[in-house]
């Protein structure tokens, strides 16, 4: 299995944190790899490169949160001709990722911080995927509640993740979705805010 690293900071149920006038800078959260089993297993998700907020209430107040990334795990890697593989990880909030409960971000500037998804494993003939990407500064789960307001994101990117190297090229290169935040259903809510600079793209064959 690969080396899972931790996000700067982790919020649980229940618990409300205020961050003031801080700089939360290089955080990085990985993926454990797959592993060739039995059973064989995908790409772990890496979630959160700053805050890993599970359910609690996160307020940001003239904060700087910059170079903080998240990179999916990388697929099984087949080492014989057993035709086994499998797909690379997601990877989600490049700076912030939040299950539910809610994040709060007032004079805050997000800068280059980045989601890569994961590698889809290598393999001579089976198929594999590769991971997505979303949410280069904030990916929002579930019922998650954002509110931003006189805050910048600039630089902020999301790189789907590429294909494994395969005598067969099945399978298809991760997306890239949402440069600077990604909401899957809760409320979004941004005031007096700028964006600029933030990019996705796809992962490459």
């Amino acid at each position: 299995p690969g080396i899972q690293e931790a996000p700067l900071f982790v919020m649980l149920v229940g618990v409300s944190a205020a961050l003031i006038d801080l700089t939360l800078a290089n955080g990085f959260n990985a993926g454990t790899n797959g592993v060739a089993g039995p059973p064989v297993t995908s790409g772990g998700p890496g979630m959160g490169g700053a805050i890993l907020n599970n359910g609690g209430t996160v307020a940001l107040t003239g904060c700087t949160v910059v170079s903080n990334s998240v990179m999916g795990g990388a697929g099984w890697v087949e080492v014989s001709s057993d035709p086994s593989t499998s797909d690379g990880g997601p990877a989600w909030g490049g700076a912030i990722y939040s299950a539910g409960g809610s994040v709060l971000a007032t004079n805050c500037q997000f800068l280059a911080n980045a989601a890569t998804g994961g590698t889809a494993g290598t393999t001579g003939a089976g198929t594999a995927d590769s991971g997505l990407a979303a949410g280069g500064a904030i990916y929002a789960a579930g019922t998650s509640v954002v509110v931003v307001e006189s805050s910048t994101f600039d630089g902020n990117t999301c790189v789907g993740g590429s294909l494994g190297t395969t005598s067969i090229s099945y399978g298809t290169g991760g997306s890239g979705e949402g440069g600077a935040l990604w909401a899957a259903g809760g409320p979004v809510h941004v005031y007096h805010s700028a964006f600029a600079g933030n990019a996705t793209s796809g992962g490459s064959r």
